[in-house]
Formats: structure tokens, sequence, C-alpha cells
């Protein structure tokens, strides 16, 4: 039988010149920016990057989608259960969103820190967009970069658990049900923001209240994150394992 570390550690290996490769493209992304920032003319100009929470989130569903299968694979040809090859893999997308949390942190600050006397390009992620005035990763004290983090713990987390549990259904589905998936996942953009704004409109007083607190938010994206977990290790219980091509 395989032990537990060496599973984990071959994970962590073998997708970690992906995330190498995701940092630096979110830092050549930054740089980029602020080049052309550098041309704008007036004093009234500025810009901001945002977005490498909600990319890191997407990254690692992407990295979920194709993880989980093929840890279930390995563990196969070694005689790892599958029970072990989920728990491996679920502490793989911890330690992971862990680490591009506190990365994503660390290079805002950086930049932030180094274009703070420009005041002409702003660096801040969704939880300073969301529930903080301040824009500038740099100005945020030690307890609100806390904050941050693990704020973007939980929503990289949940966007791994989601691409967890779309593997593990385009997997166990057959051919007419993996259409009709990809088809609701199509026109998911559309029913979500009809719901959303159904919502808004009767229930705006309820979701300011709730979704108002950053703790709130946290703990239902790790309720939704667990849940989406266990329903992907009763897919993955009995899913036929196919040798990869």
């Amino acid at each position: 039988m395989v032990k537990a570390q060496p599973m984990l550690r071959f994970q962590l290996r073998e997708q970690l010149p992906a995330h190498l490769i995701f940092v630096a493209a979110n830092i050549g992304i930054i740089v980029i920016l602020m080049i052309v920032a550098q041309f704008m003319t007036g004093d009234d100009v500025t810009g901001s990057y945002t977005s490498i929470g909600l990319s890191a989130g997407i990254y690692m569903s992407i990295i979920a989608s194709t993880a989980l299968r093929s840890t279930f694979r390995l563990g196969a040809q070694l005689g790892t259960s599958r029970n072990r090859c989920f728990l491996d893999f679920v502490l793989f997308s911890i330690i992971t969103s862990f680490a591009l949390a506190v990365t994503i942190e660390v290079v805002l600050s950086v930049f932030s820190a180094a274009t703070i006397s420009t005041k002409m390009f702003h660096f801040a992620d969704l939880f300073s967009v969301l529930y903080l005035s301040e824009l500038d990763a740099g100005a945020l004290s030690l307890s609100q970069h806390l904050l941050s983090t693990v704020f973007n713990l939980c929503s990289i987390l949940f966007c791994t658990a989601i691409g967890t549990i779309l593997s593990m259904l385009f997997w166990r589905l057959n051919r007419l049900g993996r259409t009709v998936l990809f088809i609701l996942l199509i026109a998911s953009p559309c029913w979500f923001s009809l719901l959303l704004a159904h919502s808004l409109i009767t229930n705006l007083p309820t979701l300011f209240f709730f979704f108002g607190k950053p703790g709130n938010v946290m703990g239902v994206l790790l309720l939704a994150t667990a849940l989406l977990f266990f329903l992907s290790w009763l897919l993955g219980r009995t899913v036929h394992i196919r040798p990869a091509k």
C-alpha cells in the first residue's frame, strides 16, 4: 500500500510548474498594466488590478477537474484505496489554495508598496473591494491582511470544489447526461443573473444583512465547499476507472 505522504508529494510536485506559471503570468500582467499606465496622461488617470483572486479561483477549478482523475488512476495502479486518494486530493487542494492565497497577498502588497508614491495604480483584491474602502493592499493592517488571505482561501477552495464536482459528474454521466450538463453550464450565466436579480429585489435587506459581513460569506463558502467535496467523494466511490490514454 502506498502511504498518503508519497501520493500527496506526487500531486504537489506534479502541479508545481503550473502554479509557478500562473503566478508569473499574473505578475507579467501587472507589469504590463503598470507600463501602460505610465504612458497615460492626465492627473486624474489611474489604473487598478483587482482580479488576481478571481483568476486564482478559476485556475484551481481547472486544476481540480483533472487532478482528481489522475490521482484516482495513479492510486488504482499503486493499490491505494479511493478514500485515501480522495483524502490526499483534499489535502492537496487545501495546501495549494492556502499557498495561492498567501502568494496573492504578498504580490499585491509588494506592488502596492512599490507604487504607493505615484497613486496612479491601485492593487487590491476582492475582500478589499467588497468590505474595505482602502484599495491599496500595502496600506492594510495586519488583521486586514489576515482576513483578506482567509477570504481568498475560502473563495479558492470553493472554486476548487466546483471544478471537482463537475469533473466527477462528467466522468460518471453518460453521453446524454454530459450533453445536458454542458448545456446547463453554458446557460448558467443567464439563469444565475436572473436568480440574483430576483433575490436582490425580493430579499435585499436579508441578503445585505447576511452577506454584509465577511465572516458570514466565508462560512457559507466553507459549508458549500464541504458539501461539494462530500458529493464528489460519493460519486468517486463507484466510478469506473479507465487507464489514461
